[in-house]
């Protein structure tokens, strides 16, 4: 069973003129956490999910890219899309293709859930 997407992960925010504190979270910044966590908001952003909508993902670092695995449901969870890929670190369009991909091959009880396109 796949996660909602960047659950369990704790974040802090700071002002972006705040260049002090920016600056010390810097030290407690994990780069492979945020790394990861940059794929699956960009995935969940592309679908035009939410915190409530029905979505799982799980990016974690394999042989030195990302695979996203995910999952879109349609409200009732009776039907269902998944998939994967793998894309370089750096490539902030994988997640993006991805979630296209995915709501390209869903059926419309699960289209209409989400304000992507």
């Amino acid at each position: 069973m796949l996660p909602a997407p960047t659950q369990a992960v704790i974040a802090i925010e700071c002002r972006a003129d705040d260049a002090m504190t920016a600056s010390m979270l810097t030290i407690i910044d994990d780069r492979t956490t945020h790394t990861l966590i940059r794929a699956e908001r960009a995935f969940t952003a592309e679908l035009g999910g939410s915190c409530h909508s029905p979505v799982a993902a799980f990016a974690e670092i394999v042989d030195g890219k990302i695979r996203l695995r995910a999952q879109v449901l349609s409200e009732d969870g009776r039907e269902q899309v998944r998939d994967e890929a793998l894309f370089e670190c750096d490539d902030p369009d994988g997640p993006r293709r991805l979630a296209r991909a995915m709501l390209g091959e869903a059926p419309e009880s699960i289209r209409s859930l989400f304000r992507a396109g």
